[in-house]
């Protein structure tokens, strides 16, 4: 018995139809890199083109945290991390606590940044950094 790899995709047994399996597949998954790429590329340059500004009001909803909201305290802020090096993010006074990452940061209920992560806490304070959207 033989199965479809895509809905589209007729079954077969034959090398022939596998490697059409394994072609389609190798650029679905190369389509998908290319689009997370530059998800994460692009936006270092979008921080005035969102315009956002600094002390400007804003908002995120967490999953963790909650609702919490404070001001744009730098544009174009880098940070490393054990995991890398980030450029072109936004900086808030805004708390966040672990579990938060992903959490929608808006101004005047648009959505303006995605949250990467933070320093500090919900009880102790701290800052926030966004990729802008």
């Amino acid at each position: 018995m033989t199965t479809s790899c895509h809905p589209a995709q007729s079954a077969t047994s034959s090398r022939a139809g596998l490697r059409r399996a394994t072609v389609r597949s190798g650029l679905l998954l190369a389509a998908v890199i290319g689009l997370v790429a530059t998800a994460f590329t692009a936006p270092a340059a979008a921080a005035t083109a969102t315009g956002v500004y600094v002390g400007q009001a804003v908002c995120h909803q967490a999953r963790v945290s909650g609702r919490h909201c404070g001001r744009v305290t730098a544009l174009n802020v880098t940070i490393s991390t054990s995991g890398g090096t980030y450029t072109g993010l936004i900086r808030t006074n805004i708390c966040s606590e672990a579990g938060d990452t992903g959490a929608p940061l808006t101004a005047a209920g648009v959505t303006v940044g995605t949250l990467i992560g933070g320093s500090g806490n919900c009880t102790s304070g701290g800052s926030s950094y966004y990729v802008p959207v």
